[in-house]
């Protein structure tokens, strides 16, 4: 039987969370926080790893997973029976969460972006909504928000779901085979409208993005952070309520890492919400800190009318949803001799020089 870790009201974590009430300072609290009175609690987690049943889970009203729900790129070969666990296990969140729980894919989930209708119904047979690139009614609270998986190729095997970035010249040397570059994906699939909730896996440039380190390093030119500038001007302009993401994982403050970030003269709150770290040995992931859960005030009869008009709007516009990510496929590096590393071959259903079947792209 598959057991749920659930953090009632006022009662005490393990890892401590931060609470964010509207118009309220963020506080990093050591139990889950007694809701706001007029407000819908939304509870945002990203990079679980396939941790997702040692984690513990604040009640709210809306979950939502911005992606990597499986572990490191070296677990490939994981496929339809591990998404179908992850599956019932977020099921089962449901009964905590009265307006739905919903999950996006990350880099890290290589299943999800070969096979993305298969992963949309085995999440849709457990009540939850699995989401890629489309907009969504937030159950009861009728909060309208925009899911994407994309974020950001950087080189690595873990690269499923995502654009390269035109400001970033490594990007463009290592982009093999093309990809689409951030611009197309924002200005293709993101809607022009204003939103309560976006949700991206990646972040955007210099806002929650990166570790101090890495900051320095961009100011003075060297090389820039894992966030996107087209990402970053795209929520500035359109100034989302909320903007949660996840895939850096550091722990810092002021504009780095994890946390909930604000610029001067926007509204919107960004929330790194990446729970997870890399350990030790390679490949390895472990649990790092809590969810960050937000009270947002409830809303006025006329703007949940005004929102569902705005729904009903968007869902009449063509987009290509999971497809804008189907091109997209690792090609391991070649060593000297013209040999490919070890254990990824290009294209689908191939074999790594391990002689093991690799039946997933993207890996």
């Amino acid at each position: 039987a598959m057991s749920h870790r659930i953090l009632s009201h006022g009662q005490a974590c393990a890892r401590p969370l931060l609470h964010k009430s509207a118009g309220g300072a963020v506080n990093q609290v050591h139990s889950n926080p007694q809701p706001v009175p007029g407000h819908h609690r939304l509870v945002f987690v990203c990079c679980t790893h396939g941790l997702h049943e040692d984690f513990e889970w604040p009640v709210g009203d809306v979950l939502i997973h911005c992606g990597d729900i499986m572990g490191h790129a070296a677990l490939s070969d994981v496929g339809v029976e591990a998404w179908r666990r992850a599956a019932i296990f977020f099921g089962g969140l449901r009964e905590y969460f009265a307006s739905g729980v919903f999950v996006t894919a990350g880099n890290h989930d290589h299943f999800a972006q070969e096979s993305p209708d298969v992963v949309r119904q085995l999440f849709a047979e457990q009540g939850v909504l699995f989401a890629v690139e489309e907009p969504v009614l937030l159950g009861q609270t009728g909060f309208v928000s925009f899911i994407s998986a994309l974020s950001f190729f950087r080189g690595n095997r873990s690269s499923a779901c995502q654009a390269y970035r035109a400001e970033d010249p490594d990007d463009i040397k290592r982009r093999k085979p093309p990809r689409m570059p951030v611009d197309s994906a924002v200005v293709q699939q993101f809607p022009a409208v204003n939103l309560d909730v976006l949700v991206t896996h990646g972040p955007p440039f210099a806002l929650g993005d990166s570790k101090p380190e890495d900051f320095a390093l961009m100011q003075g030119g060297s090389r820039p952070v894992e966030g996107s500038h087209s990402l970053r001007a795209w929520t500035l302009q359109h100034t989302p309520r909320f903007h949660a993401f996840g895939d850096c994982h550091a722990s810092c403050e002021g504009p780095y890492g994890h946390g909930v970030k604000t610029v001067v003269g926007c509204p919107t709150a960004f929330i790194n919400c990446a729970v997870g770290r890399n350990g030790e040995n390679p490949g390895e992931k472990t649990l790092a800190r809590g969810a960050v859960v937000v009270d947002a005030p409830e809303l006025l009869p006329e703007e949940v009318e005004e929102r569902r008009r705005v729904l009903a709007q968007l869902a009449g516009q063509e987009r290509l949803g999971a497809a804008v990510y189907a091109h997209t496929e690792w090609v391991a590096p070649r060593r000297k001799g013209g040999k490919k590393g070890a254990g990824y071959a290009k294209g689908r259903g191939g074999k790594g020089s391990d002689g093991k079947a690799r039946g997933v792209k993207g890996s």
